[in-house]
Formats: C-alpha cells, sequence, structure tokens
C-alpha cells in the first residue's frame, strides 16, 4: 500500500527529443495516471517514460531522506550501501535495466551492480 508521499510525483526530465504540452507538472499528473494502466494501446516509449519518471522519483525521494545531494551520489564510492539499497528499490518497484540504474546511481557497469543485489538481497518489510 503507498503512503500519501508515495502518491506524488515529480518529473525532473523528459527526453529532449520529445515535445510535451504543459508544464513538468501536469506532464507528471499525466503519467501518474498512466502508471499501472499501460496496456497494449499505449507504445513503449509512454510505457518507459511513465517508469522512468517513477524511478526519478524514487531516487529523488531516497537520496532526500539521506540527506544526499546529486554532487554526493557522485563521490561516494560504487557500492556504498544507499546505494546499493536505492538500486535494490528500483529493481523491485520499476522495470529499469541494470544499465540504466547503475548509470543513474554512478555504480560502474550494471555487471557490477548484479553483483552487488545478488550479495545483498532485498529486505523483507
Amino acid at each position: 500500500m503507498r503512503t500519501e508521499e508515495d502518491r506524488e510525483l515529480f518529473v525532473h526530465t523528459l527526453s529532449p527529443s520529445v515535445w510535451r504540452f504543459g508544464g513538468k507538472d501536469f506532464v507528471a499528473r499525466l503519467l501518474k495516471q498512466m502508471e499501472g494502466r499501460l496496456g497494449e494501446s499505449q507504445t513503449h516509449r509512454e510505457q518507459h517514460e511513465s517508469m522512468e519518471a517513477r524511478a526519478q522519483w524514487i531516487i529523488d525521494k531516497e537520496l532526500k531522506k539521506a540527506g544526499w545531494s546529486e554532487q554526493r551520489l557522485a563521490k561516494e564510492r560504487k557500492g556504498h550501501p544507499l546505494k546499493v539499497e536505492i538500486a535494490s528499490r528500483l529493481r523491485q518497484e520499476t522495470t529499469m535495466s541494470l544499465k540504466w540504474i547503475a548509470d543513474r546511481l554512478k555504480m560502474g557497469t550494471w555487471t557490477y551492480l548484479s553483483l552487488l543485489l545478488h550479495k545483498n538481497p532485498p529486505k523483507n518489510e
């Protein structure tokens, strides 16, 4: 079950090659409404954008909770426990690839990330 905080969504960026009418908050609301309802009638691009927005929102939320900035994310070691925790959550809650996650969280190669996730299975809550 999602909390009220989880229902908020903020989209930082959309693909620069994609044109959208309306502000970021409007686009975020539309993408949020599409979440969980995407099917055969939606294009792969729309599904990916919705999932990428969700992934970015998770990253932003976890960084804020930890008091980290993007600069700190880039400076910390590739296998830092917080990075592994965020990566694990992204794997559980999104369809983003290991390569995308490793690149976004500055964790080195996707194979290294895979090894880290294998050694640190998700915590059961």
